[in-house]
């Protein structure tokens, strides 16, 4: 945000409140969030710059740059905080001169009502672009390629009883807009559909079509979470959004057509009115209320998961009328360990307004495993289990091992743990058989694995012709991106440089923001520098590197993930090469005797992908 949109937005402010030296402070912790933001940008810079010197041996993923940018990051987040504090005193001084707020308006008819002109302001500066498509009651499907929004809009036949002009906009959300609550994520680009010939239409009534919105998404698909498509709405000065009934498509044998509207994972659900939609990631929430009678026992289970459960001795309730009990269950993703050795289980958050300290222990029990090969768990015993706890509502809180401070002795039966707790917070329990895992302080894993929203991530690499390039030589280009903005990389990429040959891929790992990542040259190439990138759960991150192309072998490029305590994981693997070798490779496959309909429909779609790289490289 502009220094002159928000000196716009304090102006309005000023509507319902004189008071000068709040809006003083806030122009000034906005001045703090500009210095905090340039500061991340050139700790991105020197990231990059980084990359010259030979730092192979250092596989620490806390570098000092990492460490420095989740500093900067939490600086910013409590900026923005004061900030909305800030905000919400002086609408409240406001409501104290609403007498002269409305002697003001009668003297100037124009001025409009500070709270709404400053929503509609925000809401006007999000557009980034747009395009149209004419619809009449045969329908179409509207795939929004020109706004690269990872989307499709299918109007079905009568879902629109007279031709008319649609367009739908592509917004760019800032920190405050969207609204979000603290267990959501934003994972697909937010668009705006709008119909300016009739802009209160409904696909609902005597019509028998519909309207279904589609949207790539970034999000894994881990148990405990939602994906759903939402859709914004106003009420009061102020937004929300509204679930959707949403149907997932994370695999190609979950289409049910011939093909695939987008790239997988998607999102897709009916909509009645024109408005603004994305996809939310969040974790879900179960909610039990309960009204006590008598001194009773309450046990709580998930039905999802009928082995977590938590059950409150009657000394806990007594004299209580009513019980709120809030849970959510979290899985931590079991790619990121060797499964014979270690493996976490999952992560589980208890609330309960009502008690904050407990009379008597709760008993917990909660599975190793909510889904995959649970004969792993036969070679664990109690022994082996370390159960830890952290405190809910603070991501930035550290784990501490609460074993040995239980009340009783942790239990193992058939692969779910039973243990008692003394108050509510966040829990869960690594098993290991390794003596030196078992041994050693997990602190700094466990605040990296339990970190919620992982995200898919994909990879692109490309070598690129410059001009004045020394013969044999070639800029090598690698991006890193979530995986919903694969198709405006390449895109991107291939409209900006003269490309030679590429690859992309998908990412073995799912990733965080801020992830350390590598990529190490072989066959084909050579290059001298350590080639470093970070993952961000927004955007591209980009690196580029002049290396030299060998005449034997297609180049090669790995990405890695180094962490501490961990041998290096591999994330990608590609091969960089010429569109020719690409399309024969995927003419091979469209062949083959009995290929699935929908497989082949994929690799059509990706040689189409090809030829418009090839345009944009020849352009």
């Amino acid at each position: 945000m502009s220094r002159e949109i928000w000196v716009q937005d304090m102006q309005a402010l000023t509507c319902l409140a004189h008071d000068s030296k709040s809006i003083v402070k806030m122009l000034e912790l906005h001045s703090v969030q500009e210095s905090i933001e340039a500061e991340l940008k050139e700790t991105e810079v020197r990231f990059r710059d980084e990359s010259d010197g030979d730092n192979d041996d250092d596989d620490d993923d806390e570098s000092t740059l990492g460490k420095k940018e989740e500093e900067l990051l939490g600086a910013k987040e409590k900026t923005m905080e004061e900030v909305s504090e800030e905000k919400e005193s002086l609408e409240t001084k406001g409501s104290m001169t609403e007498v002269k707020i409305r002697q003001d308006v009668e003297a100037s008819s124009t001025m409009e009502i500070p709270q709404a002109e400053s929503s509609t302001r925000m809401k006007s500066l999000l557009y980034a672009e747009s395009e149209e498509c004419k619809v009449d009651h045969q329908g179409t499907t509207w795939n929004l390629t020109d706004i690269q929004a990872g989307g499709c809009i299918t109007f079905t036949q009568d879902a629109v009883s007279m031709p008319l002009l649609f367009g739908c906009k592509l917004l760019e959300p800032t920190v405050e807009f969207p609204p979000l609550n603290k267990d959501e994520r934003l994972v697909s680009s937010v668009i705006e559909l709008t119909c300016d010939e009739q802009p209160d239409i409904h696909f609902t009534g005597q019509s028998k079509g519909e309207v279904v919105v589609a949207l790539s998404h970034s999000a894994p698909k881990l148990e405990g979470y939602e994906v759903l498509i939402g859709e914004l709405i106003s009420s009061d000065s102020s937004y929300e959004w509204k679930d959707l009934e949403t149907t997932n498509i994370w695999q190609i044998p979950d289409i049910k057509d011939d093909f695939a509207k987008l790239r997988v994972p998607y999102a897709e659900a009916k909509v009645t009115t024109c408005g603004v939609f994305a996809v939310i990631y969040r974790l879900k929430s179960y909610i039990y209320s309960t009204r006590v009678s008598g001194n009773e026992e309450i046990t709580h289970k998930i039905p999802e998961y009928p082995e977590v459960s938590v059950t409150i001795s009657a000394e806990n309730v007594r004299d209580r009328s009513n019980l709120e009990l809030i849970l959510k269950v979290q899985e931590i993703p079991q790619q990121w360990f060797d499964c014979g050795e270690e493996f976490a289980g999952p992560v589980l958050h208890i609330k309960c307004p009502q008690i904050t300290d407990l009379a008597e222990p709760a008993t917990i029990t909660l599975p190793l495993l909510l889904q995959g090969d649970k004969d792993e768990l036969s070679k664990f015993s109690a022994t082996d289990l370390r159960v830890f706890k952290c405190r809910s509502g603070d991501e930035r809180a550290d784990w501490d091992e609460i074993t040995m401070q239980l009340p009783n002795a942790v239990e193992l039966m058939n692969g779910v743990v039973r243990f008692q707790v003394k108050h509510f917070c966040r829990f869960t329990v690594w098993p290991s058989k390794k003596r030196r895992l078992r041994d050693r302080r997990l602190a700094h894993r466990i605040n990296r694995f339990t970190r919620p929203f992982p995200l898919e991530a994909g990879f692109f690499a490309c070598l690129c012709n410059t001009v004045d390039m020394s013969p044999g030589h070639a800029q090598l280009r690698l991006y890193c991106y979530p995986a919903r903005l694969e198709p405006k990389v390449i895109e991107n990429a291939c409209s900006a440089h003269d490309i030679d040959r590429y690859g992309n891929g998908d990412s073995l790992l799912t990733l965080f923001h801020g992830d350390e990542l590598r990529a190490k040259l072989w066959r084909g190439s050579e290059v001298k520098k350590t080639l470093k990138l970070r993952f961000r759960y927004d955007r591209k991150f980009e690196v580029d590197a002049i290396v030299r192309v060998l005449n034997e072998g297609t180049p090669h490029v790995k990405f890695l993930q180094h962490l501490r305590e961990q041998s290096p994981r591999k994330l990608c693997e590609l091969t960089i090469a010429t569109q020719c070798q690409v399309r024969l490779f995927l003419r091979d496959y469209i062949c083959y005797e009995g290929f699935h309909d929908s497989l082949r429909n994929c690799f059509v779609c990706a040689d189409r992908t090809m030829q418009n790289l090839s345009f944009h490289s020849q352009r």
